[in-house]
């Protein structure tokens, strides 16, 4: 549980730091609305690019999440592959995850502009902003 909560943290900052489109910037895969479980609960895929096993969507972890901030992740890890050949795959089919762990394959999600540039969004968040910029 120790590993998953610092993966967990990982994906948090990630998600802060450096967005990646759905369908080259088309939005989400249901018309650009954010996925929402029964609870009402907003949904995110992650992907980290280092072996791991699946963690049950109701874990401690997740549960916590949708307590407290009302969304929960669903964390996929390489299976049997490279974080280049996974990388790979989802560059040439054009759809992420809402974070990624690129690893070894961050260049090609650079060159494929799957990256989400989030300069212009750091205004609605002030304290994430460095100060004097």
């Amino acid at each position: 549980m120790k590993k998953f909560g610092k993966v967990a943290v990982t994906a948090m900052a990630l998600a802060l730091l450096a967005g990646c489109s759905s369908g080259n910037g088309k939005g989400d895969k249901d018309g650009g609305t954010q996925a929402t479980d029964s609870d009402g609960n907003k949904k995110y895929t992650a992907f980290m690019a280092v072996p791991g096993s699946e963690v049950p969507d109701d874990s401690r972890l997740n549960n916590a999440f949708a307590e407290e901030f009302g969304w929960r992740v669903k964390v996929s890890w390489l299976t049997g592959q490279t974080a280049k050949e996974r990388i790979g795959v989802m560059v040439s089919g054009g759809e992420y995850p809402d974070i990624v762990d690129a690893s070894d394959g961050r260049s090609a999600m650079i060159d494929a502009g799957a990256y989400i540039p989030l300069e212009d969004k750091l205004d609605d968040y002030p304290n994430l902003k460095v100060s004097g910029k």
